[in-house]
């Protein structure tokens, strides 16, 4: 397989286990799908010996805003998304095969953000907490009784307009 950022062959290592490729030209790890939850917190020593191979390869000046293709799959684009939702690292992950690209010093960052597993769920319910319980929602959810409100009366003003259409059965025409 070939980096996706400097186009130089991918070096295989292997750490407790798991079989994964490194760039020596940039310092990037790509992981197969669901190798990187092996990598990902601070108590995992395999993610310790990682960060300690991936220190030593130099790390080229390249562009961290292209958009890159997969190494297992060339054809494929991979997707940019933030990896939390606190929006500060970007992480590349195939659509098609689920690897991750992390680009040189990602790792470290993310094992920094979230200690554990645990950290990062506490994350997630801040930030639902955060969109649900702003003044912006609150005036959504007050416009919307206030719309509610006001269909219910004008429900109400055509029930005496047509009351026949509420007797079912009294009428010899219409739907019921």
């Amino acid at each position: 397989m070939k980096c996706p950022r400097t186009g130089v062959e991918l070096k295989e290592v292997e750490i407790e286990g798991v079989r994964l490729d490194i760039s020596p030209g940039c310092g990037g790890v790509w992981f197969d799908n669901y190798e990187f939850s092996k990598f990902d917190e601070e108590h995992e020593s395999a993610g310790d010996m990682l960060i300690e191979m991936l220190g030593e390869l130099r790390t080229d000046s390249i562009n961290l805003n292209a958009r890159i293709r997969c190494p297992r799959d060339p054809e494929m684009v991979m997707m940019r998304h933030y990896f939390s939702s606190q929006r500060q690292i970007e992480i590349d992950e195939c659509p098609q095969c689920g690897g991750i690209w992390l680009d040189a010093g990602e790792l470290t960052r993310i094992r920094r953000m979230f200690p554990t597993e645990e950290a990062r769920a506490e994350a997630g319910r801040a930030f639902i907490n955060e969109v649900f319980n702003s003044s912006g929602f609150d005036a959504e959810a007050a416009q919307t009784e206030e719309f509610k409100r006001r269909s219910r009366r004008i429900a109400n003003l055509l029930r005496f307009i047509c009351p026949s259409s509420y007797i079912p059965g009294k009428q010899d025409w219409g739907a019921f």
